[in-house]
C-alpha cells in the first residue's frame, strides 16, 4: 500500500481557513508523533512521550511557562520564531529548542488578556528586526536595551550578533511566554520521525485538528526527498539522515513501553528541525498531504 493511501484525501481548504479553524480548537496533544516499532496505527490514551529513555514526561511534567524564552517576530511573513530552553542559554546551542508559530494566532490570544494583552502585543509589534526576551523570570525594567544587562547576559552569549531587547515588565514577558508555550502544541505542523526501516508522519486533520498518522518505508521516503528540486534538497537529506541515525539510539528494549506515549514540543529531550518552505511544500505534496503554509519538522532524539 502506498503512503498516499495511508493519508486522507486531498483537502480543498485555504491556508487562512485552516489556520482559523485550527486556532479555535483547544486540544493539548495536537501534532505529535507516536513512537512505534512497526507499521501500525497507534494513538494511546495515556502520557506524554518521555524526556529520555527512562523518565516519562507525564502531565505533571508539562509546564505553563519556560524559564528561558526569546521570540523573533517577522512582520512581513506573519511569523513568530520562538526559542526556548529549560536551562540557561549559552554559546552551546544543544539545549535550545525552536518552533515556528503563526504570529497573528499568538496576537489573537494575547488580546484576550485584559490586564497586559495590549502591552504584550505592542511589545511584539515594536520588536521587528530584533529578539525580545520573555524569560519566565524576567524582572521589571524600563530600559529596553539590554546589551550588557546582567539579567539577559545569557542571551547575548547565546547570540552575540543579534539585537536583543527586554520586555518592559515581567508581566508582559510572562504573558507572551505563557501564550507561546501553549501554542507550541496547539498550532498546526507536520512532524516526521524517521527510523532505519520505517518513517512515521504525524499531521492534523483539517476539520477536527485531531492528529492523524501514516507510515512509509524509510528508503521510499528518502527517495522522495532526493527527487525534490530545490537548492536546499541536500541540506534536507543530511538532516533526514541525521534524524534517522539519532533515533536509532533509543533504547530498543524500552520502545514497547512507549507505544501509548506521544510527542510534545515541550519535550526538550527531542530536537525538531524545520524544513525549508519550498522543500516542505514539495515533500507534503508528493506525500498527498495538502495542508499549505504550515511548518514541517524532522524529529529526533536529542
Amino acid at each position: 500500500m502506498s503512503l498516499v493511501q495511508w493519508l486522507t484525501p486531498p483537502l480543498s481548504i485555504s491556508a487562512r481557513n485552516f489556520n482559523r479553524t485550527a486556532r479555535q480548537i483547544m486540544f493539548s496533544r495536537l501534532l505529535v508523533v507516536a513512537l512505534v516499532c512497526s507499521i501500525t496505527h497507534v494513538w494511546g490514551k495515556g502520557g506524554i512521550f518521555p524526556l529520555n529513555d527512562v523518565v516519562p514526561l507525564d502531565e505533571t511534567a508539562r509546564i505553563d511557562r519556560f524559564p528561558f524564552m526569546i521570540v523573533e517576530p517577522r512582520q512581513a511573513d506573519g511569523d513568530l520564531f520562538v526559542h526556548y530552553s529549560r536551562t540557561k542559554p549559552s554559546d552551546d546551542e544543544s539545549a535550545m529548542r525552536s518552533r515556528h508559530l503563526d504570529l497573528q494566532a499568538v496576537i489573537d490570544d494575547l488580546a484576550k488578556d485584559r490586564d497586559h494583552g495590549e502591552q504584550a502585543i505592542t511589545a511584539l509589534q515594536t520588536t521587528w528586526g530584533s529578539l525580545l526576551v520573555v524569560d519566565g523570570t524576567s524582572e521589571t525594567s524600563t530600559d529596553q536595551t539590554v546589551r550588557g544587562d546582567s539579567t539577559c547576559r545569557h542571551w547575548t552569549r547565546w547570540n552575540p550578533h543579534a539585537t536583543i531587547t527586554k520586555s518592559e515588565t515581567s508581566e508582559i514577558a510572562n504573558l507572551i511566554n505563557d501564550v507561546c508555550t501553549q501554542h507550541l502544541d496547539i498550532q498546526p505542523s507536520i512532524i516526521i520521525l524517521p527510523f532505519n526501516t520505517i518513517t512515521h508522519i504525524q499531521y492534523p486533520d483539517h476539520a477536527t485538528g485531531a492528529p492523524r498518522q501514516a507510515d512509509a518505508p524509510t528508503a521510499h521516503f528518502l527517495n522522495v526527498i532526493q527527487h525534490i528540486e530545490s537548492p536546499d534538497t541536500s541540506w534536507a537529506i543530511t538532516k533526514f539522515n541525521k534524524a534517522t541515525t539519532m533515533n536509532s539510539k533509543f533504547n530498543s528494549s524500552a520502545l514497547a513501553l512507549f507505544l501509548s506515549k506521544v510527542w510534545s514540543y515541550q519535550n526538550t529531550g527531542m530536537v525538531f528541525v524545520e524544513l525549508d518552505e519550498e522543500v516542505a511544500h514539495q515533500l507534503v505534496a508528493q506525500l498527498g498531504i495538502r495542508l499549505p503554509d504550515i511548518p514541517v519538522y524532522f524529529a529526533h532524539k536529542a
